[in-house]
């Protein structure tokens, strides 16, 4: 019993004296693999996907076909898509978006939002605006059907 105690003792004094790790390198399951020093961290997939981040200073990652992300601290994010498309938001400003076709939608908090296609037609709505009503004519309902024909059900029932 007392030779147990004494070694779990050593054990745990041999694991808590070293204190902690100043770096780690690790390879995941299929072939990716994560670093990590004092405030920055990496990552690479097998795929060839790759993220990494830096304390204070923001996060990047890219994607396989050529999609990436990144953000700054404190300035705002980005993104690109494999096809063209990107969305951008700003710390305290507003977003945009241009999609791979070329429309854009832009918007910033308190001012609304505008859109525009790839045609060049806008649309925009300001913030606390309503849309507009519709044109007249443009909900009105269709006529009803006509009634059933004389002597329907007897058919129904002869057909079942």
């Amino acid at each position: 019993m007392k030779l147990t105690v004494i070694a779990l003792a050593g054990l745990l004094i041999a694991a808590f004296w070293a204190g902690p790790a100043a770096a780690e390198e690790h390879s995941n399951k299929y072939g990716g693999s994560t670093s990590h020093s004092y405030g920055s961290t990496s990552h690479t997939n097998d795929q060839g996907g790759s993220t990494s981040h830096s304390y204070g200073q923001g996060t990047s990652h890219s994607n396989k076909y050529g999609g990436s992300t990144s953000h700054s601290y404190g300035e705002g994010t980005e993104h690109s898509n494999e096809y063209g498309g990107s969305s951008a938001h700003a710390y305290g400003g507003g977003t945009e978006h241009t999609n791979t076709y070329g429309g854009s939608t832009s918007g910033a908090y308190g001012q609304g939002a505008e859109h525009t296609n790839t045609y060049g037609g806008t649309t925009s709505g300001a913030y606390g605006q309503a849309a507009p009503p519709p044109p007249a004519g443009a909900y009105e309902q269709a006529a009803p059907p006509p009634p059933p024909a004389p002597g329907w059900r007897l058919r129904e029932r002869l057909n079942q």
